[in-house]
């Protein structure tokens, strides 16, 4: 059997990152996409990468790419 997979956006904020947590305690393989836009917007204090390092740590085979999706990403596809 299969293993079930599962993508999380915004994986290393903080509903993400406890999705992330839970699918992977049922089983699941996980994938995340995070920005860390949080450091964007609210500088070294909304960086969010010690919340994918404890991921990553605790998560045997967890991975995350990165991702910015918006509005004019969105528009610039279709």
């Amino acid at each position: 059997m299969h293993q079930r997979k599962i993508l999380v956006t915004g994986s290393c904020g903080l509903i993400g990152s406890e999705v992330v947590v839970y699918f992977a305690r049922q089983g699941f393989q996980v994938a995340g996409i995070d920005s860390n836009h949080r450091a964007v917007f609210f500088g070294p204090e909304g960086d969010t990468s010690w919340v994918l390092e404890r991921l990553r740590r605790e998560i045997p085979g967890y991975r995350r790419d990165l991702a910015v999706v918006s509005e004019n990403k969105a528009d610039e596809l279709s």
